[in-house]
């Protein structure tokens, strides 16, 4: 269920990202006002970012895939998460980028800032190449975080003891001890 809410999104008198705030019945967001700096200026942060409520949202659904033993688990739940993830990914992936370039932390652009694809326009293919082993290495994170997910419920359920797990891990130190 989508609740109705509150946003405001502010600038500065550059007309830059300046914060805002958004609110709906149990959520109070102020966003980050203002670039964080770099170096010896580098500042705390004052608001949130997407990232991390990003990341806290793939977390309450993860909670939801597992609570009750899989009660709540559902298709449409693991196909959020994977745009989810996706999303968070490329975010992260962005953020990278704009270090790489020497410019996170400010207003300044770096290589990709400002580019926007349009239906029927293609990224070049090296771009594109990246892209798709991106996306593939993101699924492969995914199925192995999914898989060490099962494995700790496994554990915290009692159907199988540490010693068990490690003994898969490692068939040879289990012999041995």
């Amino acid at each position: 269920m989508e609740q109705q809410y509150e946003a405001r999104h502010a600038t500065d008198d550059n007309d830059m990202p300046a914060g805002g705030f958004a609110r709906a019945t149990g959520i109070d967001i102020v966003w980050q006002n203002g670039p964080l700096g770099r170096g010896t200026e580098r500042k705390e942060p004052n608001g949130a970012f997407v990232e991390t409520l990003i990341a806290i949202t793939i977390n309450r659904i993860e909670f939801y895939q597992t609570a009750k033993e899989g009660q709540f688990k559902c298709e449409e739940n693991e196909i959020a998460l994977d745009f989810l993830r996706k999303a968070h990914g490329s975010l992260q992936k962005r953020t990278q980028r704009r270090e790489q370039g020497g410019v996170e932390g400010t207003h300044e652009q770096a290589g990709g800032d400002g580019e926007v694809l349009r239906p029927g326009q293609h990224i070049d293919t090296g771009t594109q190449e990246q892209a798709k082993q991106d996306a593939e290495e993101a699924q492969k994170d995914s199925s192995e975080e999914a898989a060490e997910k099962a494995e700790a419920d496994e554990v915290s359920s009692g159907s199988a003891s540490q010693g068990d797990l490690e003994a898969e891990k490692n068939p040879e130190e289990a012999s041995n001890s």
